[in-house]
């Protein structure tokens, strides 16, 4: 289970870095911000770590920040615990 997670953290940071550059298709973009809602409070974190990082250097479409309205929905639990 933790390789799976790793995978997909892999995955989802790999479409970050290609947002940077190009336009990515609404079904990718949706998979991707999806990653902010997985079951792995880990994926979850440094996900949402590297969303914010690009974000604040302005290397990423503003459309990332819906990412942290999904993290809130259903990990407000982890969240204080950070």
């Amino acid at each position: 289970e933790k390789d799976k997670a790793q995978v997909r953290l892999a995955a989802a940071t790999a479409i970050l870095h290609l947002a940077k550059k190009w336009d990515i298709t609404p079904e990718i973009f949706r998979f991707t911000i999806l990653i902010a809602k997985d079951s792995s409070s880990f994926v979850r974190s440094k996900f949402l770590s590297k969303t914010q990082k690009l974000l604040k250097e302005r290397k990423l479409p503003i459309s990332f920040a819906c990412a942290f309205a999904l993290a809130m929905t259903e990990s407000i639990g982890d969240l204080r615990l950070q």
